[in-house]
């Protein structure tokens, strides 16, 4: 029983060589994995932010989004997804058509898939409306090939684009797609995958300007830096540190808590005000300070503070994970990272514009 062990890991091995080899040889320039590489990556890369979700989860669904609001308003716009390239492709073409005809295409493609869900159809016409400069980078294997990438590619035969760049990197995911469909052993299925998700990574990567600041989601499995995924292989996230080092920065928003109110009861300069949770942040990848931002909004509370003296602060609209309407009341509370404490600041929307950008600002409840 020792000798046919080993012998079917031994299989399942050169299996795996064998369709990363099939795969890269369909990819000019096609990096290897960072455990083979010898090359050192580009000497002016940006900032990397992974955030690591369960799929189709409602309360991680609006954590990304504000977190990509946030990423979107300090300048990022590229949007790495676990998606296949050319579905990544499909939703920048959407980003710029005045319908949902090609998202509600692809979704139709999803069938089957965690993804087949409204509220990632949702998530997606969100950033649409909030961030429509945003571009997805799909890094993932070719899932779908048979329809949403037999699809592309016709696409790009129609627009005369045969023997450009663009379909030789789809025609490599597709390739990756049938490879990985093609073998029956969850264990070599796992491996080539997270192989392919490391190189395709590091691949768009490098094609990005140099210094270029991204945020990536992908399933928690993929994002762990410490870890194996599926049990049978280093993560993605893990391979990728070996690779970027300290400019790679994970965050598991699977092990975060779903509130456990929605609504409490908040003193304010001796007042007692309903507070309406908003939604919160990891501020960690922004600030050494504190370790997160929630976000609460004081109830008829106006009145109250409408000429209450002004600090310096102020937070445009595009922090919020709601709409922000003028004559209302937030408390944000921010912890802090070296003590744990709370700290609390208090901002009104009175119709005030900050470089250009409607913004609340912050004002002192006890002056």
């Amino acid at each position: 029983m020792k000798y046919n062990k080993l012998y079917h890991t031994v299989a399942a091995l050169l299996v795996v060589m064998l369709l990363v080899l099939t795969a890269c040889g369909s990819e000019p320039r096609q990096p290897q994995t960072p455990n083979e590489t010898t090359v050192t990556g580009p000497e002016e890369i940006g900032e990397i932010y992974l955030y690591g979700e369960y799929h189709a989860n409602e309360h991680l669904l609006q954590k990304e989004l504000e977190l990509w609001r946030d990423c979107y308003a300090r300048g990022m716009r590229y949007l790495f997804v676990e998606e296949a390239y050319y579905t990544a492709q499909y939703f920048n073409l959407w980003m710029q058509a005045e319908d949902d005809t090609i998202l509600l295409e692809v979704f139709k493609d999803w069938e089957g898939s965690l993804s087949y869900n409204e509220l990632v159809l949702d998530f997606y016409r969100s950033i649409k409306a909030d961030c429509p400069e945003t571009i997805f980078v799909g890094t993932d294997i070719g899932h779908q090939y048979e329809t949403t990438g037999t699809r592309y590619e016709a696409y790009l035969r129609a627009a005369g684009q045969l023997t450009s760049e663009e379909y030789k990197r789809t025609d490599a995911c597709v390739i990756q797609g049938r490879s990985f469909y093609l073998v029956s052993d969850p264990d070599t299925q796992d491996t080539y995958r997270e192989n392919a998700m490391v190189q395709n990574f590091i691949a768009a990567v490098e094609r990005l300007p140099a210094g270029t600041d991204i945020m990536g989601i992908y399933g928690a499995a993929h994002t762990d830096p410490a870890a194996l995924s599926w049990g049978t292989v280093d993560s993605m996230a893990k391979q990728l540190a070996a690779y970027y080092g300290d400019k790679l920065h994970c965050t598991d928003l699977s092990k975060l808590p779903a509130p456990a109110v929605t609504e409490m009861d908040i003193i304010v300069a001796g007042q007692h005000y309903t507070a309406t949770w908003l939604g919160g942040e990891d501020a960690s990848v922004w600030s050494q300070q504190y370790q997160s931002r929630t976000f609460w909004r004081l109830e008829n509370a106006y009145a109250d503070f409408a000429d209450a003296m002004l600090t310096d602060d102020v937070l445009p609209y595009n922090n919020y994970p709601i709409e922000v309407e003028v004559g209302q009341v937030f408390a944000v509370e921010m912890v802090r990272s070296d003590t744990g404490a709370s700290e609390w600041f208090y901002y009104r929307s009175d119709g005030t514009t900050w470089n250009g950008l409607p913004t609340t600002v912050g004002f002192d409840p006890d002056a």
